[in-house]
């Protein structure tokens, strides 16, 4: 539910997760969206149920024995808790990736539009993720916010995301017992 997304996600995260499975059919998501505030406004609760619609859908395309953990809505405490478990994580590039990358430091992809300048990124620490490439990123910026990031959807095709999924997982100490499998493998690719 933000004013800005990948516009394909709902299609790409579950090729990606696929792929990945095909290597590790044990794993689990976890779903992370909105974290629900102290005082909560109608506006939170339409966005819940954006970002909880959004997951559901995203779930649906997965390979059925893929655990899932949903954490959207839960309090910022909880996700510190899950994002402490996590392995590796696929986000957008600002506040999404708070818990992840700058809280617990969790290796991981960060995605966000083109005219996002170095220097509104500079204000999110990341500390072991690799970013899409500028040149993959097709922006879509909001008539009623023009040139304002925060407002700017984009386009990714998922095979960029996963190269770069690849790339950080080589570095990875686990990628040497278990590859990951190429995107050409996909068979609705």
């Amino acid at each position: 539910g933000e004013k800005r997304s990948w516009k394909e996600i709902v299609e790409g995260i579950p090729k990606i997760l696929n792929l990945i499975h095909q290597s590790f059919p044990k794993m689990g998501v976890v779903f992370d969206g909105r974290t629900f505030p102290l005082t909560p406004s109608r506006s939170d609760y339409t966005h819940l149920q954006i970002d909880n619609e959004r997951a559901k859908q995203i779930e649906k395309m997965l390979d059925s024995d893929i655990k899932t953990f949903n954490i959207i809505g839960k309090t910022a405490a909880e996700k510190l808790r899950w994002a402490s478990l996590v392995d590796f994580f696929i986000t957008h590039y600002a506040t999404d990736s708070m818990y992840v990358s700058r809280m617990c430091k969790k290796p991981g992809v960060v995605h966000f539009p083109k005219c996002m300048s170095a220097s509104a990124r500079a204000f999110h620490v990341h500390h072991n993720v690799l970013e899409i490439p500028e040149e993959a990123i097709t922006d879509y910026t909001d008539p009623n916010h023009p040139g304002e990031w925060a407002y700017t959807s984009y386009s990714i095709p998922w095979e960029i995301v996963y190269e770069q999924v690849l790339k950080l997982w080589e570095s990875m100490p686990m990628s040497k017992f278990r590859p990951l499998p190429s995107h050409s493998n996909s068979q609705d690719s």
